[in-house]
């Protein structure tokens, strides 16, 4: 049901203005007064001269000269104005700095990939804490088998979550970077691995530290082709946990590349052939050196120019033209990151070799010109998540890629895994 309060003239409810057209104190109850003379007489004095009178008309306006305004009072009215013009002033000066900032950081938090809890990561889980049993070892498969029972399913549950938080309890290293970036780029399935897939260790016998050992994981899917999952575990010292400093994943059926049957006294491999594995890091950032400079793969290579190598190295020769058409530039610069990373090497079935390490990069984007710049939209997938939204005259990225080689006695290696992606990125206006 509607209710229309009809108004009067100036506004005020027409029931309100029917009650004030009686005079003050006259009996609400009385009929208002009559305004005309009783019929057939005049009061005494009479009729009007003339009978009578017309409409009342009003006066013609006579027009009137405004008041001269004194000079005192016309400085006071520009000292005013003056003022508050000056105000004004001060107050936009104050807010649009901050004004400023707010917006900035508004724009910032738009499609901001997670990142890590500032401040010491949380201590790790007790079992990353497990020691062995056997005299004179420093990991052997009873505390193995704790810790990677303790911290596999942390690390499933942390990547299909999204949760840095976690990782950085059981992650350090290439590891949490590469997580990091995968994580960033939202590459990782939110269907959680197993959280008790089957599972093969190898490890060299060590009797001091820091130690290490090999983790390869089958990881099945549903809907998914199966995976393997190589993970090295390590420890600084006696007083040290188990962390994850290596991590990366591959398709190679469900057969398991480790021995079958877990060993902690797996002798080294042949020094020869561990020299030459330990080539293999800069070599495949050579590789992708000749794919970014050149658009093609080097003419003189250890690896075969096939299968995933080709397609990667097809696609970084094709951010080229894809800057260019956008106006900007891009250098790049691949090297190995064993120095930094570490390099994990483990004998496997047949004697084989499987090196683990990192290949870095350096990568800048610059425009070319005033009128062009290097643009992240919102989605945040034109260049490193970690780069708010805006135009930059340009930005620098850092990216690591997790690796393991497969290198055998008379056979060409084999490049397993490319894990990670960007992790940092630094970027300037001006």
């Amino acid at each position: 049901m509607r209710y229309d309060l009809h108004m009067g003239e100036r506004g005020e409810p027409a029931d309100r203005r029917s009650r004030d057209v009686r005079a003050p104190g006259w009996p609400p109850s009385a009929p208002p007064p009559r305004l005309e003379p009783p019929s057939g007489a005049w009061p005494r004095w009479g009729p009007p001269i003339g009978g009578v009178p017309p409409p009342w008309v009003p006066a013609a306006l006579i027009p009137q000269k405004p008041p001269k305004r004194s000079p005192r009072s016309t400085a006071i009215i520009v000292v005013v104005v003056v003022s508050l013009l000056a105000a004004i002033s001060a107050g936009v000066l104050w807010a649009a700095p901050r004004v400023g900032k707010a917006i900035d950081t508004a724009i910032a938090k738009i499609g901001a990939p997670p990142s890590l809890p500032k401040g010491p990561p949380s201590p790790p889980p007790p079992g990353a804490y497990a020691t062995p049993s056997t005299p004179g070892v420093v990991i052997d498969l009873a505390s193995a088998e704790k810790v990677f029972s303790t911290e596999w399913p942390m690390r499933a549950e942390a990547l299909s979550n999204y949760d840095l938080g976690s990782l950085s309890r059981i992650e350090r290293g290439a590891a949490l970077l590469g997580d990091e970036a995968s994580i960033d780029c939202k590459c990782e399935l939110t269907t959680p691995a197993p959280l008790e897939p089957p599972h093969l260790f190898t490890a060299a016998q060590q009797s001091s530290y820091p130690a290490t050992f090999l983790a390869e994981v089958q990881v099945d899917r549903s809907g998914y082709i199966p995976e393997l999952t190589d993970l090295v575990f390590r420890r600084a010292s006696r007083d040290s946990p188990w962390l994850i400093v290596f991590a990366t994943s591959y398709t190679w059926g469900r057969y398991p590349l480790l021995s079958i049957g877990d060993s902690f006294s797996v002798p080294p491999g042949p020094p020869s052939l561990l020299a030459f594995a330990n080539r293999l890091p800069g070599d495949l950032a050579q590789y992708w050196q000749a794919w970014k400079d050149t658009g093609k793969a080097p003419l003189v290579t250890p690896f075969v120019n096939s299968g995933y190598l080709l397609s990667h190295g097809t696609d970084i020769a094709n951010a080229q033209s894809y800057w260019r058409a956008r106006g900007n530039s891009e250098t790049t610069s691949y090297y190995s990151g064993a120095g930094v990373d570490g390099s994990y090497a483990f004998t496997t079935r047949y004697g084989a070799i499987l090196l683990c390490t990192t290949v870095r990069w350096t990568s800048t984007i610059r425009a070319t010109s005033k009128s062009t710049s290097v643009n992240q939209p919102f989605t945040r997938d034109e260049v490193t998540p970690q780069v708010p939204p805006g135009n930059y005259r340009w930005v620098r990225q850092l990216g690591i890629r997790e690796s393991c080689f497969l290198v055998a006695p008379n056979t060409v290696p084999s490049v397993l895994g490319e894990r990670g992606g960007t992790y940092s990125g630094t970027t300037s206006k001006s």
